[in-house]
């Protein structure tokens, strides 16, 4: 768990840190410098990884901590570490070092950026880890692990140096990544970690009494809460609540902080609910009960704290971006789960006339859809009457909002694509039953999600192209042409109506000339033409088969 969050956290530094190289690099031949500078910190976080494994192996040793099946190799792959793998990491520090005194651009390396973010936040990951492995032992065997407590003082270390040195030597622009990126380590871990200590909690209350190692469970709950809560106070009081309050930390907030939580809570809810219904009118020998009522509580408990705080730490001016951002996103994630709850109810009343499994009633499918349903156009409902409010008061600044305008294309871009790869899906399997002579209602279960995806896109496109054709028809009037007070002479067909049209666009005088040719008149043709002369230019404009040709007055006489 704690090595997947902080790949996972690698990985977004990764996408950015590729997106910030290609920035400055553009335009910019390799160099030897950049492959030096390459070469020299990818080794040197190598070397810290291998040092500080054997490390922690060497010192476990000392406090009496021995491998189960040790046959000495490991012993030597330590020793080796700390001889030889050591002393190479401090002469290549001390050079790094030495040239950072001479170049001071040094420090504004990417690649020094990403080594000293990497290393830090690899010492926080295996600091957690080890912390938890250090309670889980303590609380659930009521035995002291030297080896994960040793752990725990090498990795932290290697997080305070690293830390220490990102300090005196960057700038508060480039330790925003290393931050945020700390806090969001911290906060994953500490709200798994407090979801599973109240769920097991609850069960140890409440539930029967387990004999086999009743505390092993709440252990490795409270290790992962405890280290998770302590990284986040430290990076998130201690750094990133100092922040500039730019884009990076906006979106730290909005998408880990509010939708995360937001998410979260819903899920826990529509968890309750569901399997609260299933007890009560369905049939819960046939409910797989992939979240238990603690669990559930624990989650919709927990994943509304963390969205109400972070929504409190919002800009709170009515109207700005950050707000209109934070209700366009709880609106498409309430929207996201009512469609979702459409689909839950395609693949119950697919279940209920195909032949469905075994481990499962069509009625229980059916329990879980209403709920979730009717959870998320509540959320949904709420955001968008709100939305739609100030639309009606100020359509001119509301309907050409940047943050409306992405809400719309998210929604219908993903439903199309959506909605592509489910029919592609679905034929597929028709295709193949058809060509086999099987097609049946058997076929028609087989391709139950994909139809499920289908009618929950479809309902989001529907819903949403109306939306998007309203703003359309209510936003504000296109910017008007520039004023025109040349005159301009059209040479084409009759059209009684052409000049009045063009009054409205332009001013000054506008001569026809009809003649017959199978040609017709365009405004917005005309009006492009025009863009290209000056204002008190005389222009001529001649329409034939082909479209229309524009000419200043002046160079009439050259034409043939």
């Amino acid at each position: 768990m704690i090595i997947s969050v902080l790949l996972l956290a690698l990985l977004v530094g990764g996408v950015g840190f590729i997106g910030t190289a290609s920035r400055r690099l553009q335009g910019q031949p390799l160099s030897g410098q950049m492959f030096r500078r390459a070469f020299q910190y990818v080794l040197l976080y190598v070397l810290v990884l291998i040092v500080a494994n054997g490390a922690v192996d060497l010192l476990g040793r000392v406090f009496g901590s021995r491998a189960i099946g040790d046959d000495g190799f490991l012993f030597a792959q330590s020793l080796t570490a700390i001889v030889i793998a050591l002393p190479i990491a401090v002469l290549l520090s001390w050079w790094i070092y030495r040239t950072h005194r001479r170049d001071p651009l040094e420090r504004e390396s990417l690649l020094y950026q990403a080594y000293l973010t990497t290393a830090a936040l690899t010492g926080v990951a295996m600091t957690a880890a080890n912390l938890q492995q250090t309670l889980t032992t303590a609380i659930g065997s009521q035995n002291l692990n030297a080896e994960a407590l040793v752990g725990v003082a090498i990795w932290a270390a290697v997080w305070a140096v690293h830390w220490r040195i990102i300090e005196r030597s960057l700038t508060v622009p480039n330790t925003v990544a290393h931050v945020l990126l700390g806090c969001t380590i911290g906060l994953v871990l500490a709200v798994s970690g407090l979801i599973a200590l109240l769920a097991t909690s609850l069960e140890l209350l409440t539930g029967p009494e387990i004999i086999i190692g009743p505390y092993v469970g709440l252990g490795a709950a409270a290790g992962m809460f405890v280290s998770g809560a302590v990284i986040w106070s430290v990076y998130w009081f201690g750094a990133a609540a100092k922040l500039p309050r730019n884009t990076a930390w906006h979106a730290y907030v909005l998408l880990l902080g509010v939708a995360g939580g937001l998410t979260t809570a819903l899920f826990g809810t529509h968890g309750l609910i569901w399997h609260g219904l299933v007890q009560l009118m369905g049939h819960p020998e046939l409910f797989t009960d992939w979240l238990n009522w603690s669990t559930a509580v624990a989650t919709m408990v927990i994943g509304a704290t963390v969205w109400w705080y972070h929504r409190t730490i919002l800009d709170p001016a009515q109207r700005s971006t950050v707000q209109r951002v934070y209700e366009y996103l709880t609106a498409g994630i309430g929207a996201l789960a009512a469609a979702a709850g459409i689909g839950m109810l395609v693949i119950s009343l697919i279940d209920a006339i195909a032949p469905a499994s075994l481990y499962y009633h069509p009625l229980n499918t059916l329990l879980g859809a209403l709920p979730l349903f009717l959870i998320g156009a509540t959320v949904w409902w709420l955001h968008w009457r709100r939305i739609q409010a100030h639309a009606d008061a100020d359509p001119q600044t509301e309907l050409t909002a940047t943050p409306r305008r992405i809400y719309l294309v998210m929604l219908l871009g993903g439903s199309g694509v959506a909605v592509v790869i489910a029919l592609i899906s679905g034929v597929v399997d028709i295709v193949h039953d058809i060509g086999q002579g099987s097609l049946s209602l058997a076929t028609l279960y087989k391709v139950r999600m994909e139809t499920s995806f289908l009618a929950a896109s479809a309902a989001l496109i529907a819903y949403h192209v109306a939306i998007l054709r309203q703003d359309q028809r209510h936003g504000p009037l296109k910017a008007p042409t520039p004023v025109r007070h040349g005159t301009l002479t059209l040479v084409g067909p009759a059209d009684p109506s052409l000049e009045a049209d063009l009054a409205q666009h332009i001013t000054g005088p506008v001569r026809l000339l009809p003649v017959e040719v199978a040609a017709s008149w365009s405004i917005d043709a005309i009006l492009a033409a025009l863009t290209t002369y000056d204002p008190d230019e005389d222009v001529v404009i001649i329409a034939h088969e082909r479209g229309i040709e524009a000419h200043p007055a002046q160079a009439l006489r050259y034409l043939h």
